[in-house]
């Protein structure tokens, strides 16, 4: 008896699914302003001075109403339930907002020793409409190397067990031509291949923050500083500069 009354429970959800209904009610809204629109351009409509206030001088319209509804609810349906079974699209939802990022970077004292420093940047997160998956846009901005500009990365991969972020991108920017000199440089175009992991992401409410690592693939941007080191600090001992560091998220107020 509990087994039957259980499948009907799963049959009633089903009928009562809220999916179904707001599909339902957007389509039937949908085909009854298509089919208006219809029936004015072809002149198939009579008015009434009694409710409806209207009536059709043909079967097409009542065709056209029936067929869009069908179409729409379908639609709509398929739409709003592949939506529902993407387990990911909450999450991705729940990032969709401006971030504060700060990045572990280094910087070189006046004698030109390698000192660790931290980096700040912005970045906006949204869901492309058409791939329905994440994409980042950092804003560049008075950088003292690079050109202001804006950075999109698309190559964005989301995993929910564990949950975690990962991003690859091709890094391409234009030296600012005052700092060209100091890199020993003549082109400004300046590529390097950027990978980031991050395996915390914490999604509460008024705390959401992504923390991880960045890593410097091809240490093409690792070189290009240690030739302004060497550029700007003959004597000194050029250091190495570590082709990875920490990158964390911050989520702004606000910014649902």
């Amino acid at each position: 008896m509990d087994k039957i009354l259980e499948v009907l429970a799963k049959i009633v959800d089903r009928i009562l699914d809220i999916r179904l209904f707001t599909s339902l009610l957007a389509s039937i809204l949908s085909s009854l302003t298509i089919t208006l629109l219809v029936a004015v351009f072809l002149n198939l409509w009579v008015p009434k001075p009694t409710f409806p206030y209207v009536d059709f001088n043909s079967t097409i319209p009542v065709i056209i109403f029936v067929v869009t509804l069908a179409c729409f609810t379908v639609l709509f349906y398929v739409l709003m339930t592949n939506e529902n079974t993407d387990p990911l699209m909450t999450v991705r939802k729940q990032l969709i907002g401006n971030w504060s990022v700060k990045y572990t970077t280094w910087y070189e004292e006046k004698d030109g020793s390698l000192q660790e420093g931290t980096g700040t940047d912005v970045c906006t997160i949204n869901i492309d409409p058409v791939t329905r998956k994440l994409t980042m846009v950092f804003k560049l901005q008075n950088n003292i190397n690079f050109e202001d500009t804006n950075i999109r990365i698309d190559d964005i991969s989301l995993n929910q067990n564990p949950l975690r972020l990962i991003y690859f991108h091709e890094l391409d920017v234009r030296i600012r031509t005052d700092k060209l000199a100091d890199f020993a440089r003549t082109d400004p175009a300046f590529k390097s291949l950027v990978f980031a992991r991050f395996d915390s992401i914490d999604l509460r409410k008024g705390e959401t923050r992504m923390a991880g690592k960045w890593y410097d693939l091809d240490l093409k941007l690792s070189e290009l500083m240690e030739q302004r080191q060497k550029k700007l600090h003959p004597s000194a001992t050029v250091q190495a500069r570590p082709g990875y560091g920490t990158i964390v998220f911050y989520k702004l107020e606000g910014a649902d």
